[in-house]
């Protein structure tokens, strides 16, 4: 049943870059911005499991019950930091979510969990084709978290994803670089070496996007 699976799954070729695009030219114009924000959950949902899968599926046998373990604490972890951070200001500062990225729990929507085990997927996989050390690779992919972050938070602000009580706090992007470090830095010590084209590939093209729309921002599309 695995095996057939493994086959359906690498039939699909899902280019992240041309679904993001799309995503691009429908959030520039005003008539069909509605539409984009209703089908961010389910785009986010979609690409992320199409990565999760192909990576699942291109790990040794033996490696595929540690990865899927590893991405069930990144997600849950992720998930019960950000409830801390909405509830009580914990981590990340004072902010809420709005309704665009779907149903949640406690105030945090479900697929912030997953959207972060890609960011610290796609980062790791990055840093680690610069160098093979365990610490700095976890450093890395900790500064390229911090980097995504600091492009999405405007970006998704004028989304509707959330919002913040005041300025974006320092320690926002502090808690992101540590999230990462550590996640990244347990994949390491668990010799995940997880293939990269899918996370990677995701998370480039989430940048580009947010890169965009950060311009559209600067140029007043918006």
């Amino acid at each position: 049943m695995s095996d057939k699976i493994k086959q359906v799954i690498e039939k699909i070729d899902m280019n992240f870059y041309f679904i993001f695009f799309v995503g691009i030219v429908g959030f520039a114009f005003k008539a069909t911005r509605p539409l984009m924000r209703a089908l961010t959950p389910a785009v986010l949902f979609l690409t992320a499991a199409y990565a999760l899968a192909r990576t699942y599926y291109g790990l040794e046998r033996r490696k595929r019950g540690v990865f899927a373990a590893w991405c069930l604490a990144v997600t849950v972890t992720t998930i019960f930091l950000e409830i801390l951070g909405v509830r009580y200001g914990l981590f990340f500062g004072q902010y809420k979510y709005g309704t665009v990225l779907g149903p949640g729990v406690m105030g945090v929507p479900l697929i912030i969990g997953i959207n972060w085990l890609i960011v610290v997927m796609g980062a790791a996989v990055l840093a680690g084709r610069y160098t093979g050390r365990i610490l700095f690779i976890a450093a890395g992919a900790g500064l390229i978290a911090f980097l995504f972050d600091f492009v999405l938070e405007p970006a998704a602000i004028s989304l509707g994803f959330w919002d913040w009580e005041g300025s974006i706090p320092v320690k926002n992007y502090v808690s992101w670089f540590s999230i990462t470090f550590v996640f990244s830095a347990a994949a390491g010590l668990l010799k995940l070496d997880m293939p990269g084209k899918w996370s990677r590939d995701l998370l480039l093209a989430q940048s580009a996007f947010f890169v965009i729309i950060r311009i559209f921002l600067f140029i007043n599309v918006f």
